[in-house]
């Protein structure tokens, strides 16, 4: 959460040196002795949240080749980089450029209309996710960028394929069926995307 609050903090223009140097103290502090960060107190190592404090503390000046920064960009690379990262992880990066939102899987708002039958509706949801995914949905939609104040190539396997294309999964499996929903949402957003945006 301290590495997302920054990350917000960036996006916004707020970030400031204090609070910065703070947050980046006791994330230093959460680091486990193999490079990464655990999603709670003794646990594994975990991707999305190791990338997540690797990118707050570069915003907090870090250097990349710093052992404590070159270990952690190491493993996550044998992790699968940035692109094996979780869907959440991977929309902060895109509010900075550092992944194409057009690699996200479509979050149409119009999921705000489904009736309670259908499956999926936002009523499925916990109240707790449903105050995540309704605004996500409206961020996705929209898919603002501010400018990266660095790139992250070295958070990727290979930098010029930071997204290698995957096979499908089996159709009848949740993630093939997942996979092309939104192979089958995806026309209909952009054209959304199109008759909304504004004049030049």
């Amino acid at each position: 959460m301290d590495a997302e609050d920054l990350l917000l903090r960036q996006f916004l223009g707020i970030r400031d040196e204090k609070t910065t140097q703070a947050a980046a103290l006791f994330i230093r502090g959460e680091q486990r002795a193999d490079g990464t960060w655990a999603t709670f107190h003794g646990g594994p190592g975990e991707l999305s949240t190791t990338i997540e404090a690797y990118v707050a503390l570069r915003l907090a000046g870090d250097a990349p080749d710093a052992p404590h920064m070159a270990k952690a960009s190491a493993w996550i690379r044998e992790q699968g980089g940035i692109a094996a990262a979780r869907v959440f992880t991977r929309i902060w990066l895109a509010l900075f450029g550092w992944w194409k939102w057009q690699d996200l899987p479509e979050l149409p708002p119009e999921l705000i209309w489904f009736p309670k039958w259908v499956p999926l509706n936002i009523y499925d949801f916990g109240c707790w996710a449903r105050q995540t995914i309704v605004p996500l949905t409206i961020v996705s939609a929209k898919r603002p960028v501010r400018p990266a104040p660095f790139p992250l190539d070295e958070l990727h396997t290979d930098p010029d394929r930071p997204n290698p294309p995957k096979p499908l999964a089996p159709a009848f499996s949740w993630d093939g069926a997942f996979q092309r929903l939104d192979k089958g949402c995806t026309p209909c957003a952009g054209s959304r995307r199109a008759s909304c945006a504004e004049p030049p």
